[in-house]
């Protein structure tokens, strides 16, 4: 431990050039909020933040109440980041990914689930919210669902609205409806055979007719549902549509009937959810090390540049060691690795996470 403490002087001197690059030369505010179900991280407007708070926990109980879409205790935590601008995020997620050409994502490091998502002027943080939300709820409960299930399920709970006693679910989304009347559309077995890699998914015409389609599709099995009486029975209504004689026909007939708003059902919460709480300011060094924690899995560098950066300011905060550490160990350091994965137990050493990590880099 001396010798990090003695090197960690040096990085000290650093301090006002990584402090910019990893939270800002004011902090940029971070907050946390904690509700029943998420953990949120904010730099941006705490009213635009409680609303995703808020919205999120009332879609999370129309999903489970009526949907029959449980997400049992988690198997990672998941946590969530409301970015206020489009230059906040591109310091910890790459130039041109995701989050710029939607305005949100969804992805795992196999320990952690993220929702990451930007509230640049004019957009909706709550419909990304809700779409990066249903990915992950399909990720748990359907792993292996094919892509336009996914999406469709996205789109289609995108555009909910809720109160504090009540959910309007399938909702008309315009520009998929302008998407569809325009035709030219991808074939059955095009939809049923896009994955993430495909053009359909990938081109800049395409994609929009893809997720249109998957819209459709979701919406028009929703009103199968509703008309056949199957509260919490969608799921098991998709996964009735996804055999193969079945597929065809129905998705040509939803492509051809998906414009009315008969698929919207007001759905009544389990229990009132009013307003969440207000954000709190979270520690300068925590945040530092939740940005390298989202950072890690697209921008290995810059993850390591943010957990130096909460270690110059304290060395003994032991998620960053282990942050760094499990990086290192990735990349080939693994000496390097090890010793923080080490310091992290040796300064939380009731923490599981820490042990196990420690665990398999050594193979035991």
């Amino acid at each position: 431990m001396r010798s990090f403490q003695s090197a960690s002087i040096v990085l000290l001197c650093l301090i006002g050039l990584v402090w910019p690059v990893a939270v800002g030369k004011t902090g940029e505010g971070w907050s946390e909020l904690r509700t029943t179900h998420f953990h949120l991280f904010s730099n941006a407007d705490a009213e635009q933040v409680r609303a995703v708070a808020t919205e999120l926990e009332r879609l999370r109980d129309l999903l489970e109440s009526y949907f029959g879409l449980v997400v049992e205790t988690p198997r990672r935590p998941l946590s969530v980041y409301v970015f206020r601008s489009l230059r906040s995020s591109r310091r910890v997620l790459p130039d041109g990914g995701e989050i710029d050409r939607s305005g949100g994502v969804y992805f795992s490091d196999g320990e952690t689930d993220f929702i990451a998502i930007h509230a640049v002027a004019g957009a909706d943080v709550v419909s990304l919210a809700y779409h990066e939300y249903l990915h992950y709820v399909i990720r748990q409960v359907a792993r292996d669902a094919p892509l336009w299930f996914s999406e469709g399920m996205a789109e289609l709970f995108e555009t909910t609205k809720t109160t504090a006693y009540e959910g309007e679910v399938g909702r008309v989304a315009t520009q998929h409806v302008e998407t569809l009347k325009r035709g030219l559309l991808l074939s059955p077995r095009a939809v049923l055979e896009t994955t993430p890699r495909s053009l359909a998914y990938r081109d800049a015409v395409l994609k929009p007719r893809f997720h249109a389609q998957s819209w459709a599709f979701v919406r028009y099995l929703l009103t199968l549902s509703v008309a056949e009486g199957a509260r919490g029975g969608l799921l098991e209504k998709l996964r009735e549509s996804m055999k193969p004689e079945s597929l065809i026909e129905a998705m040509e007939t939803s492509w051809a009937s998906g414009f009315s708003d008969d698929a919207t059902i007001t759905i009544p919460l389990s229990r009132p959810i009013s307003q969440e709480g207000i954000p709190k300011a979270i520690d300068r060094v925590e945040m530092t090390r939740r940005l390298g924690d989202l950072a890690a899995v697209h921008s290995p560098k810059r993850a390591k540049n943010y957990f130096r950066a909460a270690l110059s300011a304290d060395d003994r905060h032991a998620a960053s060691h282990a942050g760094l550490g499990k990086l290192l160990i990735r990349e080939g350091d693994t000496a390097e690795g090890l010793r923080h994965l080490r310091w992290a137990v040796e300064l939380e050493p009731n923490d599981p996470r820490f042990r196990r990590l420690l665990g398999l880099a050594v193979g035991e």
